[in-house]
């Protein structure tokens, strides 16, 4: 028997094509990993009303070449100056693991699985395959173009949820010169469409400064959260996504912060 679990998908935009959703099956007790925290009680996403397009900003939400012309953007009016960045607080959560991805790694809790969609695919995939065949199936936008996405993780547990948390890494045409105020400006207004955007300020990690923005998805119906960092490295941007449930969020947020501040560009 199967039932429709849109949030039963890996959330990525790659350009402006969605990985899938509609109908899957439910995952196999033989394959799902079991020792996991049981989410609290969560509706799960319709397919019409939760449709992944804006479930997950990575290029159409958040296309941030095209989010500029940046003397175009609604300024930012609690944009932090990088002066006086926000210092990003480490929080002591479990164990983390490195993975890596295409010339970027970053560490994220044990159970995590993913890597680099460029030379990982067919590891990546089996693994969703084992979680559920359509997530599988989902894959196929991504393989089209597999350097689009820099890395591509998830967590097998959260499934449970009826949505596969992840987290995903994308290097995005930016303009030189643009600063982070500028970026988040853009991004913010792209964001002010789809999303309901919270907390925007701009932080302070170990090696770098990011701007942070905490939204929710309206077609989401308050279901998904995410959060974003868009990590400046000379006059490049690394865009790192976390999705997770809006249930969830409070208690992965701890990890997802002492995650990013692994984040590391490789020579």
């Amino acid at each position: 028997m199967t039932e429709r679990k849109t949030g039963l998908i890996v959330c990525l935009l790659l350009l402006s094509t969605v990985v899938g959703c509609g109908t899957t099956t439910t995952p196999q007790s033989t394959t799902t990993p079991a020792a996991t925290t049981s989410p609290s009680a969560a509706v799960t996403p319709d397919a019409t009303t939760t449709p992944l397009a804006s479930a997950t900003p990575l290029a159409s939400a958040t296309p941030l070449a095209s989010a500029t012309p940046l003397a175009s953007a609604t300024p930012l009016a609690s944009a932090t100056p990088l002066a006086s960045a926000t210092p990003l607080a480490s929080a002591a959560v479990g164990s983390l693991k490195k993975i890596q991805g295409n010339g970027v790694e970053l560490s994220l809790p044990g159970n995590f699985e993913g890597g680099n969609p460029s030379t990982d695919m067919d590891a990546i995939a089996n693994k969703l395959k084992a979680i559920n065949p359509d997530l599988e199936k989902g894959l196929e936008p991504i393989k089209q173009n597999p350097s689009g996405i820099a890395l591509l993780a998830f967590d097998p547990q959260s499934v449970r949820s009826g949505f596969l948390t992840n987290v995903n890494i994308r290097k995005p045409p930016v303009p030189p010169g643009t600063s982070i105020e500028k970026l988040m400006e853009a991004a913010s207004k792209e964001l002010s469409t789809q999303f309901d955007v919270g907390d925007k300020q701009v932080v302070s990690l170990d090696k770098y400064q990011a701007g942070r923005i905490v939204a929710q998805p309206k077609a989401a119906a308050g279901k998904v959260k995410q959060l974003f960092y868009a990590i400046k490295e000379g006059d490049n941007f690394w865009l790192v996504t976390y999705s997770t449930t809006a249930s969830e969020f409070e208690q992965r947020l701890p990890a997802f912060e002492q995650s990013i501040r692994t984040f590391a560009v490789k020579s």
